[in-house]
């Protein structure tokens, strides 16, 4: 924003066109236009992946998922989209190295494709125009600029929607949350970057919790063995769901801890940074911890009381519904599941759905597919 800002002032167009959706309002009717397009997003953290879905889903888009470059490869050689969300820093194969093929080898050169990524700087929007990217969005997304995105490269027309999410508004005002807790934690820009869903919201914040206990330990390893590419790619990550969290001291020094390895700073400086983004990280995932487990009644998952049990053929047509879902690696597949836990299913259904949903938790939809059609023990 201060680079465009800049850049308008002395007279010129906007780096990007961030630039010029600052003060774009979003109306009814302009979302209207895009909803039920196809959306690939591409990317491979959990927590990022679950706040661009919550955001997608709200607005009625069908969402399907790819964790790398390839994935997304794989799923364009089969499928058509209306738009790509583009992760840059990604292992297997990152979104520069996915657009190139995409564009070049697959020639889809009318396919919207948007960069996805925490680095703000004017060399990595340039490399994005390079290889063919349409736009760039900055992680932590903001709800209105990507939506903004979307009505701008999507082309307008009737589709089908998907299914709308049910959400329960006076038991999602129930939910409680940790209250902010100075830079370790502001919780309303959260709350903001999931479209105010307190249930997305609470998830997010156990999810942080399982997933970023063992940075420390995983950083070491890629310093160790040299692995640059590696500890960048650590760091990068936790600068932007540190940002999805509201956590602005740990995102702030985690982008420090990747400027630094990325310039192969002294030793000296990367001991700084490293330290502080430690010492932030440890005083995030202690709070929320604490928190948490003082608040076990507030459940990150609405309890729904089982109704009447899935009679034969309904069931038959459910699980065919999620079976084509998992194959599309279409996020709606993790409503399904809940629709199926909703009601009483019969053994060995119960187990193996509880199953599919775990790996669903970790958009595993290939070991999700693969436990849905395996022969009942």
């Amino acid at each position: 924003l201060l680079l465009d800002s800049i850049v308008d002032a002395l007279g010129f167009a906007p780096i990007s066109g961030q630039g010029m959706r600052k003060t774009a309002r979003i109306d009814s009717e302009q979302l209207q236009a895009i909803q039920g397009a196809r959306v690939l997003l591409v990317e491979d953290n959990e927590i990022n992946q679950q706040v661009a879905y919550e955001l997608l889903a709200q607005a009625r888009l069908h969402v399907h998922l790819a964790a790398n470059g390839q994935e997304a490869v794989d799923l364009l050689a089969k499928q058509d989209f209306d738009v790509v969300l583009m992760d840059i820093q990604m292992p297997v194969m990152d979104g520069y190295q996915a657009t190139r093929i995409i564009r070049e080898q697959m020639q889809r050169t009318d396919l919207p494709i948007i960069a996805l990524t925490a680095n703000a700087l004017l060399e990595d929007r340039e490399k994005s125009r390079e290889v063919g990217m349409n736009d760039h969005l900055n992680k932590p997304i903001d709800p209105d600029l990507l939506m903004a995105a979307l009505i701008e490269w999507i082309p307008a027309g009737q589709r089908e929607l998907p299914p709308e999410e049910e959400m329960d508004t006076e038991q999602d005002n129930e939910i409680e949350l940790p209250p902010e807790q100075g830079k370790q934690l502001n919780t309303p820009v959260g709350l903001k970057r999931l479209g105010n869903n307190r249930q997305a919201y609470r998830r997010l914040l156990e999810r942080f919790v399982d997933s970023q206990q063992n940075f420390a330990a995983m950083l070491e390893a890629a310093l160790a063995a040299s692995d640059q590419q590696e500890a960048i790619r650590l760091a990068h990550t936790l600068k932007g769901v540190a940002g999805n969290l509201g956590a602005e001291e740990l995102q702030y020094w985690a982008g420090e801890l990747e400027a630094q390895l990325k310039i192969g700073t002294q030793q000296q400086a990367l001991t700084h940074s490293y330290e502080h983004t430690l010492k932030a990280l440890q005083e995030v995932l202690q709070y929320l911890q604490d928190w948490l487990a003082a608040n076990p009644q507030a459940s990150a998952t609405v309890t729904v009381a089982k109704s009447e049990a899935w009679s034969e053929e309904e069931l038959h047509k459910a699980l065919q519904a999620l079976s084509a879902l998992l194959e599309d690696y279409d996020a709606a597949a993790v409503q399904e599941v809940e629709s199926l836990l909703e009601r009483a299913l019969p053994e060995p259904w119960a187990a193996r759905i509880q199953t599919i949903k775990g790996l669903l938790a970790e958009y595993d939809f290939e070991a999700a597919l693969e436990a849905l059609n395996s022969p009942p023990r």
